[in-house]
């Protein structure tokens, strides 16, 4: 074998290593940034800053005293699409007790975007705006749409990953009985 040969080889095995170390670091560490976190059913939910469509801003523990249905979506998403009428449904049916729902569009587009979707399919309930994932990396959302129901105190009593028929007897049976804790 020549000198450049071996020196070439030796470069080589060297970017390898880094490269792999490098991405190990990312990959094993990367999620401990302070910014990303996943929380668990029993926890208390990291306080977020929530913005509305028109702007005003929010925390989510001005909502503690009521359960708080926080729902992570996205316009471009069909199974957040096929959900939301179904939600709306659970706000019409829940409006008058302590239960709220909080709706987080991850949408990138600008709020008026989001506004004239959710017009379009006479939503009323609650929504808010995070186009930077903010809160939705806080939560440690997976994919869309994801669901954390808060109990009065603010943790975590569920956690739902997909759309479900969120006025099905036993999925409104379960926020009741977290309604009377």
């Amino acid at each position: 074998m020549t000198t450049s040969f071996k020196q070439t080889a030796a470069l080589w095995v060297l970017f390898i290593a880094f490269t792999t170390a490098l991405y190990s670091y990312f990959f094993l560490f990367g999620k401990h940034s302070p910014d990303i976190g996943k929380v668990s059913v029993g926890e208390p939910a990291p306080e977020i800053e929530l913005t509305t469509l028109n702007g005003k801003k929010a925390k989510l523990s001005d909502f503690k005293g009521k359960v708080v249905f926080l729902n992570f979506w996205a316009t471009w998403c069909a199974p957040c699409r096929q959900e939301l009428s179904d939600i709306q449904s659970l706000y019409q049916k829940m409006v008058e007790k302590p239960f709220t729902i909080v709706a987080i569009s991850v949408d990138s587009t600008g709020p008026e975007k989001v506004t004239e979707f959710l017009g379009e399919r006479g939503i009323t309930f609650p929504v808010f705006h995070d186009p930077n994932t903010i809160s939705a990396k806080q939560f440690g959302v997976t994919g869309y749409p994801e669901t954390f129901i808060l109990n009065k105190q603010g943790v975590v009593a569920k956690m739902y990953v997909g759309p479900r028929v969120w006025t099905s007897r036993s999925i409104v049976d379960s926020f009741e009985k977290i309604i009377k804790e």
